[in-house]
């Protein structure tokens, strides 16, 4: 008999959790290189394909054949690389790298994997979360269901502090995309999502994407060098940018050195503040879907019973500062933001299959009835195995007919649709 895992495949790093029946608990399962967490980066080198902190650390020193980010484009068929002659679509990446995670558990556990569930962002269509278990089918993986990152996250946040009536706001800042959804715990153990929206092109790397400009623009104006016409100069800060950015979360400030035509090796340093300012376009667009979706809910801040982070990127200092600014909630971090998305799926997967007897379609204002009702004082779940959890699908569903030559279709929209877990 093998083992089920959950599996949180993630833009910058993935990982992977299983139940442990001694403990009751989840819990993480380290990689072959003794990590909790694998970059989801990949180097076509030679003959072999290296994933992981290796293949991260090659990306980092400028060689070759290195892949990242490709979760970006999940739901895009057309090649995301070309390696060795052949194109590889962000699907095909996707299935080598869960590929290496089935098969990396498997050896350090000693176990067969025998059934699976993956996370995606709440926000993904079904174009993407179609990709991503077609990705898992190739990769050998049985997949029990794909569910929301942010729904596996309150799965894990609710063991050891579950409160009835509790109103959560989950929000999930990966490296690559952004989620908020807004949840209630109801009678123990049911939690329900009330309504979620959000970005799967917003996350972290935006945020190197700027931390880039930023450091281009000083350069520019204390030199007159553009950085984008030195490509070598340009690219080993592009490859330092995440480096650069997590040290701002421990530091005041935070340096890089560049060879210049003129100027020879030149040293830019960049202040949190600096960091802070240029980037604060970027919480302000998490911060409009919060609002959206509170309103969507006719519900306030002062509604909210907390603000729950999750997603490696909320480890920025600015992130809880500024929902601290418009929420007047201190967000909550008592999840680790890296792991409760995989451990969330390893109760899912251990669940027992609900046995469906009908299916019903709810409307939009059904989803919105929030019940006012105060929460509860804060208690433990005896079981993992008795939770149970009602998600919301983000996207209207609908029927679409096409023509053959594809250049005419018919929609027709339903309602939004909950769907128990």
């Amino acid at each position: 008999m093998g083992i089920k895992i959950g599996i949180d495949l993630g833009t910058t790093f993935s990982a992977v959790a299983v139940y442990d029946e001694e403990s009751g608990r989840p819990v993480m399962v380290k990689n072959q290189e003794g990590e909790w967490l694998t970059p989801s980066v990949i180097q076509f080198a030679d003959d072999e394909i290296i994933i992981g902190s290796e293949a991260k650390d090659s990306y980092e020193n400028g060689e070759n054949g290195c892949v990242s980010v490709f979760k970006r484009r999940m739901g895009d068929p057309s090649p995301y690389c070309v390696a060795g002659g052949k194109n590889y679509s962000a699907q095909d990446l996707s299935a080598i790298l869960l590929r290496y995670l089935k098969e990396s558990t498997e050896k350090i556990t000693g176990q067969r994997v025998d059934e699976a569930v993956v996370t995606v962002p709440a926000y993904f269509y079904q174009q993407e979360r179609a990709a991503t278990l077609n990705a898992a089918k190739t990769a050998g993986l049985n997949v029990r269901q794909i569910i929301n990152e942010p729904s596996a996250a309150a799965m894990t946040y609710a063991l050891s502090h579950w409160r009835k009536n509790a109103k959560i706001m989950v929000y999930d800042l990966g490296g690559g995309t952004f989620d908020v959804t807004i949840l209630q715990m109801s009678d123990m153990p049911v939690m329900r999502s009330l309504k979620t929206t959000g970005n799967h092109m917003l996350g972290g790397k935006d945020w190197d994407d700027l931390l880039i400009r930023l450091i281009c623009d000083k350069i520019f104006s204390e030199t007159g060098t553009d950085l984008r016409s030195v490509p070598a100069a340009y690219k080993a800060v592009e490859r330092q940018a995440e480096t650069l950015k997590k040290s701002l979360t421990q530091l005041y400030s935070t340096s890089v050195t560049v060879m210049l035509p003129e100027q020879g090796r030149y040293k830019i340093t960049v202040t949190v503040d600096e960091f802070n300012e240029y980037t604060r376009p970027l919480l302000e667009r998490t911060g409009s879907l919060c609002r959206n979706l509170l309103g969507e809910l006719n519900m306030s801040w002062d509604d909210l019973t907390d603000i729950l982070l999750v997603g490696g990127s909320t480890r920025m200092k600015q992130v809880p500062a500024y929902l601290e600014e418009i929420s007047g909630h201190t967000p909550i971090s008592h999840v680790n933001p890296d792991e409760a998305v995989a451990m969330g799926a390893a109760i899912q997967v251990n669940l027992p299959v609900p046995d469906y007897k009908e299916v019903s379609l709810r409307t939009v204002q059904d989803t919105a009835e929030v019940r006012q009702s105060a929460a509860e004082e804060e208690t433990e779940l005896s079981s993992p195995l008795s939770l149970r959890y009602t998600d919301i699908v983000a996207h209207a569903m609908g029927i679409i007919a096409v023509n053959d030559e594809g250049t005419y279709y018919i929609n027709k929209q339903l309602s939004v649709v909950s769907y128990q877990l």
